[in-house]
């Protein structure tokens, strides 16, 4: 009788704990889906702040460039000499009619 009991005792244990180990895997489960998925999001952000430096250095080495070529334009590119200038003569005020 006694044995009966035991072993009742002991199923009854092992029905209990049972379930224990069955919620346990279901939680490492889910951390483990969370810790993928929070890497890699923090990996796609990481990746989108490159992209977005990358792009801004891209714009400003293009700004530069087009700032080059515009002062280029505006700029001659001889030198002005005051000789230059006397060869046409005394500069005089033109007169309106």
């Amino acid at each position: 009788m006694k044995t009966k009991t035991i072993q009742r005792q002991r199923s009854t244990f092992y029905l209990k704990h049972q379930h224990q180990g069955v919620a346990l895997v279901e939680v490492l489960i889910a951390l483990l889906l969370l810790v993928a998925t929070s890497a890699a999001f923090i990996e796609t952000h990481i990746q989108s702040k490159h992209l977005s430096e990358t792009i801004k250095l891209t714009h400003q080495t293009h700004q530069q460039l087009l700032d080059l070529q515009h002062t280029s334009l505006l700029s001659v590119p001889y030198d002005h000499q005051w000789e230059d200038v006397y060869v046409f003569g005394t500069l005089t005020r033109p007169t309106i009619l």
